[in-house]
């Protein structure tokens, strides 16, 4: 995915704010590895939060009711999805943060409205690899009544927002 701004103020832009199409290109190296052209877009801000014309100026805020019930046998329940769907070893010893809500945006180009609001756990899972050195997996997992929506490392769930007082930590893994 590529994503770019161009400022009304931008000394390079090589066309003026009010023509209907921008152009960016993207190099790494000296060499060009991407372009994106933008048509029919209307500037109606000059900041980094600069809004087009058709697209919410900034992101939706979460509903408090809609994040479903609380999940009462989160624990079970992902342990099962992680043994079976996701490669987990039964001798894998699991480690879990409690549930607190969340949410995720669409992007800002696609509106900004909620994709998803529902809870997100935070599991670390301690395992041996095949050489007998032990090795713990970090993931982040969506659910939303009761049941698993998503199951993603941890390393790239940063999109989620939470709504806690508190930041989450998993507890570290025991070691076997």
């Amino acid at each position: 995915m590529v994503c770019s701004c161009s400022s009304v103020h931008d000394p390079v832009a090589p066309k003026a704010p009010e023509e209907a199409e921008w152009k960016k290109e993207m190099k790494e190296g000296g060499r060009k590895v991407a372009a994106v052209t933008v048509r029919g877009a209307e500037v109606v801000g000059d900041s980094v939060g600069t809004a087009y014309h058709g697209v919410k100026n900034g992101f939706e805020e979460p509903e408090l009711q809609a994040f479903g019930p609380y999940p009462r046998d989160y624990a079970s329940t992902i342990r099962k999805h992680m043994l079976r769907f996701e490669g987990v070893k039964e001798t894998a010893s699991f480690q879990f943060a409690k549930p607190v809500k969340g949410y995720l945006n669409k992007g800002i180009l696609r509106g900004g409205e909620i994709e998803w609001q529902g809870w997100v756990v935070d599991v670390a899972i301690a395992a041996k690899t095949p050489l007998g050195q032990p090795e713990v997996d970090e993931y982040v997992v969506r659910m939303k009544d009761g049941d698993i929506v998503e199951v993603i490392e941890k390393s790239y769930a940063g999109a989620i927002r939470r709504i806690t007082d508190q930041p989450v930590a998993v507890p570290a893994a025991p070691q076997r």
